[in-house]
């Protein structure tokens, strides 16, 4: 059986690197857990927006930033207080003389990436309740022309015409899907549908697009252990957020009524989480947004593992999967009361996505991207979690402007 190689550390003493083989079985086993979890992730996101409804819909937001806080403290903190050798972030050259060993010179960088990314999701929010999942799941894709539009005007970065074809099919392959329902009622997969909620949905986009670019122009040249940079952008996010709340009073946002002061919408909230009432109890809104965030940890960190594991071809193979697999799910029975029917525009919305999706994947790599590539992955080889590129993590789980535009985009906590 074919085998993938990749290149792990020989011993910490001598430094050098020798290649070992991962066995294929073990990287088709990770395909298959990356597809099984992300289907499951996507589901319970939009599940969990349902359960909640509209008004809450604020809360779940915010929910899913403190709890994402909560999470990633208990992995972070332990070792910013007790490790005296922890350096999170460091040059990526060893002779830089950049100082980075403190976090307070990038406290102000962390607080954009966190600004964007609580915009994104905040979005994302208000429009996920009446956008029905099996357009999420194509409307999630359409990050992929957003961040090359940004990447090409802020980044100058150049892309091949095999790119650009992609991305238009890619954005062609959304419209297809969405316009029948827009235009005809007979052609909605679920009463759970809105046109402007979908336009809300894939406006969220920009900020997360504007966000990689971001990441991308301050961290090029930088290690940086993914989980420390994640936390310093959760806190940020969900600081954010609540600057964010009057927003969900303009036409358009939010519920369709004049919805209650902050304070009061975060304690109907958690008393909805914690199933205080026999509505919220019947709809498991504990497990759906405490599971969800567990889920959305773990599918991002098999993205991580597949990477160091196996190829960015592996990697493209997983989410093209992702893409049927997860609009399948959402017409199962086992999605309930939330189950959607999937139509013959669904059909050929998601065969035109994905054909976008390979067409981008299948450019020529330039000669210093493939030796960037290279250095990438030697770097992600010895990952343990910790110091991670920014671009190993971005090409996995979220994005990374010069080689993947794979998007999770529920809650991209980086």
């Amino acid at each position: 059986m074919e085998s993938v190689t990749v290149s792990r550390r020989q011993s910490s003493e001598g430094g050098t690197l020798k290649a070992k083989e991962t066995p294929m079985s073990r990287v088709v086993m990770l395909i298959g857990a990356l597809v099984v979890v992300g289907a499951a992730n996507y589901a319970m996101f939009k599940s969990m927006y349902n359960a909640f409804g509209e008004k809450n819909a604020y809360f779940v937001s915010q929910g899913v930033n403190f709890l994402y806080v909560v999470y990633g403290g208990i992995l972070v903190y332990p070792q910013v207080f007790f490790r005296a050798d922890y350096k999170p972030i460091h040059p990526r050259r060893k002779k830089s003389s950049e100082h980075v060993g403190c976090h307070q010179n990038h406290i102000f960088k962390f607080f954009i990436m966190g600004s964007l990314d609580c915009l994104g999701t905040f979005l994302t929010a208000m429009g996920a309740v009446y956008t029905p999942g099996v357009f999420q799941t194509l409307l999630n894709q359409t990050l992929i022309p957003c961040t090359m539009l940004f990447s090409r005007l802020i980044l100058r970065t150049r892309y091949a015409a095999v790119q650009i074809i992609g991305a238009v099919v890619i954005v062609l392959g959304a419209f297809v899907s969405i316009a029948p329902a827009v235009l005809s009622e007979e052609a909605h997969p679920s009463k759970y549908f809105r046109w402007y909620a979908c336009l809300i949905y894939f406006f969220s986009n920009v900020p997360m697009a504007l966000s990689s670019v971001y990441k991308e122009m301050n961290f090029r040249d930088q290690q940086i252990d993914v989980l420390y940079l994640t936390q310093w952008v959760s806190v940020f996010q969900l600081l954010v957020g609540f600057a964010l709340a009057p927003l969900q009073n303009i036409p358009g946002f939010g519920a369709r009524e004049q919805l209650p002061d902050v304070y009061t919408q975060i304690t109907t909230g958690v008393s909805c989480w914690l199933e205080q009432t026999p509505t919220c109890a019947s709809r498991s809104t504990f497990a759906l947004l405490s599971g969800y965030v567990a889920v959305n940890f773990i599918f991002n960190t098999l993205g991580l593992y597949l990477t160091k594991c196996s190829s960015a071809v592996m990697r493209s193979i997983a989410y093209a999967l992702l893409l049927p697999i997860t609009t399948l799910t959402f017409s199962l029975k086992i999605m309930g009361a939330y189950r959607e029917k999937i139509t013959n525009y669904t059909w050929i919305g998601l065969f035109l996505t994905i054909s976008g999706f390979l067409i981008y994947r299948a450019a020529p790599v330039r000669p210093g991207l493939k030796k960037r590539r290279s250095k990438i992955k030697q770097q992600a080889s010895s990952l343990d979690f910790e110091t991670t590129p920014l671009s190993v993590l971005e090409a996995s789980a979220t994005t990374s402007l010069n080689d993947t535009h794979t998007h999770t985009h529920t809650h991209t906590h980086t």
